[in-house]
This record gives structure tokens, sequence and C-alpha cells, in this order.
């Protein structure tokens, strides 16, 4: 299944602040494409958490059955 792609602007001192936000080994070596992802990921579980335990069940996704 091919992956839509998203244009994103984002300014240096944005992009600095992505890169250098962890320190860890494995942060250093994900493409930026990569570590966007993997922040949008993390702050959409903790938000989905975060409704789950206010007791909301609907995030706006339909579940595949």
């Amino acid at each position: 299944m091919k992956m839509p792609r998203y244009s994103l602007d984002l300014s240096e001192d944005d992009k600095k602040r992505i890169e250098s936000c962890r320190t860890d080994l494995s942060w250093r070596e994900l493409s930026f494409g990569a570590k966007l992802k993997v922040l949008v990921l993390e702050k959409l579980q903790a938000y989905e958490d975060e409704k789950k335990a206010e007791g909301i069940k609907d995030f706006g996704v339909e579940e595949e059955n």
C-alpha cells in the first residue's frame, strides 16, 4: 500500500529542535521524516490515552474488521 505524502513548512529553528530533542543513537540514525513520524505518532498515542482515561471512546478513526 502506497502511503500518501504530506508537505510541512518548518523553520530552521523547528528543524533543529526536532533533530536535537533526543540524544540516543537510534534517534540520530533516523531520517528527518522518520523523526517527524515518531513524534506525531507518540503525541497521537498520548492524546488517545488521555481521552480513554476521560471515558471518551471515539477518536474519529473507524476500526477495521
